[in-house]
């Protein structure tokens, strides 16, 4: 029955196609209508609105629309504000929904804002009082479907993204409490891989199709590089606080040793250079080996998982000496 569905789905007819043009027009109308309204009633609503998309537009393909969204948030998160960074991609969203006609627009600052939402595991009540915004975006996709969606299409993905949001939804039932299903962590995750993925791949699936004065597949690993370097940088920070929090522990531990040595008079310095020389030593004992376990370790899972989903092993064993070079150097290739 499922299947049936789906097929049904995905062969739309004529007349649904039709009824779907139909609405689209009828709500260009509406849309027209509502600004020539605003026009007589403010004055220059048009010319507002149009220079918001020409805005939205040119931000869209500037080189300035990856560094703008990453800063934003990162900003932010390293000052200990996620959810004020959290708030303008949002509101970053809501403008590309409803003045750029481009989708893959928004594709980005959705990227930023799930991980955003992975901080708040534990948290997410604390997310509820900004619903109001949720309800703004909801409102500005479907202004954006109506105004400027094309008719939907899928492809061979559609069915095993049924499967999952299927078993997503409904996989907790009779194992879980009624409290635990409706939790706000347990509705993010399982409407976001339910509900979202499915609605996000339509909504770009329908996109792919469309003529653009730029490569899409290029455009498509420009935002999942972009989402790569984001991922660093927020396991970078909390990485950090992890360090700092580590080593003031550690620390603490040691103030009986380090005010004994103050006592038998070796100064301030003579302790930090002490320190020093441990760290150093620690970093150049534990460096070398990170690097020589992760390149041993990444070759034994590659295996592991080709063996898995039964794929011949071609390839031999190399280690790219640039690769170490620029890993050590700090810089990214």
């Amino acid at each position: 029955m499922l299947m049936n569905t789906i097929n049904k789905f995905e062969q739309p007819n004529t007349e649904q196609a039709d009824r779907r043009c139909a609405f689209s027009r009828s709500f260009t109308r509406m849309f027209d209508r509502l600004c020539a309204f605003l026009d007589e009633r403010i004055g220059g609503a048009s010319e507002l609105i149009d220079a918001c998309q020409s805005v939205a537009d040119r931000f869209w393909h500037s080189k300035l629309y990856f560094p703008v969204c990453f800063l934003m948030l990162a900003v932010f998160m390293a000052a200990g504000l996620p959810v004020v960074g959290g708030v303008l991609v949002m509101s970053t969203l809501i403008f590309l929904l409803l003045f750029c006609d481009d989708l893959l627009s928004v594709l980005f600052p959705v990227v930023l804002l799930a991980m955003v939402g992975t901080e708040f595991y534990d948290e997410l009540y604390s997310l509820l009082r900004f619903w109001w915004i949720g309800l703004l975006a909801a409102a500005a996709l479907l202004v954006h479907i109506g105004a400027y969606a094309r008719a939907p299409r899928n492809g061979g993905c559609m069915h095993g993204l049924v499967a999952v949001s299927v078993a997503t939804l409904l996989g907790g039932l009779g194992f879980i409490s009624r409290e635990e299903y409706f939790a706000p962590t347990a509705l993010y995750y399982s409407l976001g891989l339910g509900v979202v993925m499915l609605l996000v791949y339509l909504l770009c699936r329908s996109e792919a199709d469309r003529t653009r004065d730029y490569d899409v597949a290029e455009r498509m690993l420009q935002i999942l590089y972009a989402g790569g370097l984001f991922t660093g940088f927020v396991v970078a920070l909390f990485s950090t606080v992890l360090l700092l929090y580590a080593n003031s522990f550690v620390m603490k531990r040691r103030q009986k040793e380090l005010g004994l040595y103050n006592i038998l008079g070796l100064e301030k310095r003579h302790i930090a250079a002490l320190c020093f020389w441990e760290t150093l030593l620690c970093a150049a004992v534990v460096i070398p080996g990170g690097i020589a376990a992760g390149i041993l370790l990444s070759k034994l899972i590659l295996l592991l998982l080709l063996k898995l989903v039964q794929i011949p092993v071609q390839f031999g064993f190399s280690v790219s000496v640039r690769g170490l070079r620029y890993r050590l150097s700090g810089r990214v290739t």
